[in-house]
């Protein structure tokens, strides 16, 4: 059976904590919520597009993006990433738990 992305983030998260790597998530989906509740959320500062997990280390912040095997990257995900990595942020899109410690490891968080 295929893995969920919500399950998937759920275990890097319990490894990050267990690991004592500082990090938040960034909830940007809101599937249930009406147009006006959107709309307040965006006013509050909620971007489309950006990447599911934030991790500060090294005085930066580093962002990773979970998807499942055939996941594809939204529209808004295609505009922010980018705009994030001209920023000289590092972001990475993984597709599985081993690609997310592997990324951690490679940037030495």
């Amino acid at each position: 059976m295929k893995m969920k992305e919500s399950t998937l983030q759920q275990i890097i998260c319990e490894y990050m904590s267990a690991n004592r790597i500082f990090y938040f998530s960034i909830p940007n989906e809101h599937y249930n919520i009406s147009h006006a509740q959107l709309t307040t959320l965006k006013k509050m500062g909620l971007v489309p597009g950006m990447p599911d997990l934030a991790i500060l280390a090294h005085g930066t912040i580093y962002f990773i993006e979970l998807k499942v095997e055939d996941g594809i990257l939204s529209k808004h995900q295609k505009i922010i990433i980018p705009r994030l990595i001209e920023k000289g942020y590092q972001v990475a899109i993984v597709y599985n738990f081993e690609q997310a410690v592997e990324q951690l490891k490679m940037w030495g968080v």
